[in-house]
């Protein structure tokens, strides 16, 4: 997702690498209150984390 916006301003770069692991994790919170087909599942929503942290720790190296 960086690669493909990398040329663009620093904010709509931001918004779309930034975009779909906010999406998701709303979904999955969503499914937790009822509000989203699909089942609550606290695994999904930990390695939604760890993709996230990892990112960030490679970008920072």
């Amino acid at each position: 997702m960086e690669f493909i916006w990398n040329n663009d301003s620093k904010h709509i770069r931001l918004f779309f690498i930034w975009a779909m692991p906010v999406a998701i994790i709303a979904h999955e919170f969503c499914q937790l209150m009822g509000l989203a087909s699909g089942t609550w599942d606290i695994l999904d929503l930990t390695s939604y984390s760890i993709a996230i942290i990892i990112y960030l720790l490679t970008k920072k190296l």
